[in-house]
């Protein structure tokens, strides 16, 4: 009985871990994942800072039109068109 306890919780977190894994949200946060915010917005195109990811590094932003403008110890900023 006590081996069906264990393997039952063992399973459950192993299930927990993965739900965690999958919220793309909470692993954003943690700075697991790499993401970005919206700094200044106004006329002209928007100032996106982004901070990298622990595996991924920083996101690139090229493909949805964005320059790089520079980078701090824990930030990459970007010029982006307003869409």
């Amino acid at each position: 009985m006590v081996i069906h306890v264990r393997l039952l919780l063992v399973a459950l977190l192993a299930l927990s871990g993965m739900g965690i894994v999958a919220n793309s949200t909470l692993m954003t946060r943690a700075h697991v994942q790499p993401g970005c915010s919206i700094v200044r917005m106004g006329q002209g195109p928007s100032l996106e800072a982004c901070h990298a990811g622990w595996f991924k590094g920083y996101p690139n932003l090229m493909s949805k039109g964005c320059t790089a403008v520079g980078v701090t110890s824990k930030l990459q900023y970007w010029s982006c068109p307003q869409a």
